[in-house]
C-alpha cells in the first residue's frame, strides 16, 4: 500500500487503541519511517485525538522526542501520521532484564526532563510518560526518545477532548489528579510521571502498589511511595529527595518545572563521583502554541 504517493507500507509492527503502526519506506529519502494509521475511524473523538497528536508533534523539535514527518488522510479515508523510524528497545524492555545503575538512571531522567521542558514550553502536557513510551535508540542509554503523544493536551490546539471524570494515562505512572479525572491537569502531572519513571529505572517496578488495576489505583491515591534509599543504598540523598518530591500527592509540593528537575538531577550527579553527564541544553523556546 502506498500513502501520499510517498510512503510504502512494509509490515505491521504494532497495534493499539490509537491505530496500527507500520514500518514503511519513504520513497523521497529512501529511509525507513513509522506510519501510524487510525483504524475503525468513526469521525469522533478518536479521530480528533489522532489529528491533535499530529498537530502537537509537528510543533515539537528536540533530540529526545520522536521526529514528525507528515500527516494526512490515507486511501480509504483514515488519518495517518508519519514519524521517524526508531530502531532500538523500550525502557520497559531494558529494565525487564536488569534495573539501571544510578548513573544510567540519571542520564535517562535528565534527557526526559529536557524533552519535557520543551514540551511544556509549548504549553503541551504529555499525560502518558511511562517506560514503554521511552525508546532507547539502538539500545543506547544516552539516546532515549519520548514517543506517543496520543493523549497529550495542548492549549490552543483543537477543542478540549477530555471530560471531567475521564481517566487518561497509565496506572502506576499517572498522577493522582489524573486518576481523579480532574479537568485541569498541568505540567506537574508529567513531572509526577517522571518521578515514577525514575523510580522504575532504579527499582524495576512502579512506585505504587502491585497486582490488579484497582489495587494500583487505590495505592496511587492513598499510599506514599517507598523512599529510594530504603531500597538501594547507592542512591544519593539528593536523588532520594527529588523523587520523593516528584511523587508528592499535592502538585504544589512537586518541583515547579522540568528545568527545575534538571537542576536537581545535576545536584544528584554532583553528589556522586563524576556527576551526571551529557545533559541536553535548556529548551530554546518557551512560547505558547497558537491555534
Amino acid at each position: 500500500m502506498l500513502i501520499a504517493d510517498r510512503f510504502e507500507l512494509v509490515r505491521s509492527v504494532g497495534n493499539g487503541a490509537g491505530g496500527v503502526v507500520y514500518e514503511a519506506l519513504d520513497r523521497h529519502s529512501g529511509a525507513p519511517v513509522a506510519v501510524k494509521v487510525l483504524r475503525g475511524d468513526d469521525g469522533g473523538v478518536m479521530r480528533q485525538r489522532f489529528f491533535r497528536e499530529a498537530e502537537v508533534l509537528e510543533q515539537l523539535e528536540h533530540p529526545a522526542i520522536v521526529r514528525y514527518i507528515a500527516h494526512g488522510i490515507a486511501p480509504g479515508g483514515n488519518p495517518y501520521l508519519v514519524m521517524e523510524w526508531l530502531a532500538g528497545t523500550t525502557l520497559a524492555q531494558r529494565v525487564a532484564t536488569a534495573v539501571l545503575s544510578v548513573s544510567d538512571a540519571l542520564r535517562v531522567a535528565s534527557r526526559m526532563a529536557s524533552a519535557l521542558a520543551c514540551v511544556h514550553g509549548r504549553d503541551v502536557v504529555h499525560r502518558d510518560v511511562k517506560p514503554s513510551n521511552v525508546v532507547l535508540e539502538f539500545g543506547r542509554i544516552d539516546s532515549v526518545r519520548l514517543v506517543d503523544f496520543g493523549i497529550a493536551r495542548a492549549a490552543g490546539l483543537s477543542n478540549r477532548l477530555t471530560m471531567t471524570g475521564e481517566i487518561l494515562g497509565t496506572p502506576g505512572f499517572m498522577a493522582p489528579e489524573q486518576i481523579r479525572g480532574e479537568r485541569l491537569v498541568d505540567n506537574r502531572a508529567d513531572l509526577f510521571s517522571l518521578g515514577a519513571l525514575l523510580f522504575y529505572c532504579l527499582v524495576g517496578r512502579a512506585p505504587f502498589g502491585r497486582g490488579d488495576l484497582i489495587s494500583v489505583l487505590r495505592a496511587s491515591l492513598r499510599d506514599r511511595a517507598p523512599r529510594l534509599r530504603d531500597l538501594r543504598d547507592d542512591v544519593p540523598g539528593a536523588l532520594d529527595e527529588l523523587v520523593a518530591g516528584l511523587l508528592s500527592f499535592d502538585p504544589n509540593a512537586r518541583p515547579a518545572s522540568a528545568e527545575e528537575v534538571r537542576t536537581e538531577l545535576r545536584l544528584a550527579g554532583t553528589e556522586m563521583q563524576g556527576g551526571a553527564s551529557g545533559l541536553y541544553p535548556a529548551c530554546p523556546f518557551a512560547t505558547t502554541l497558537v491555534g
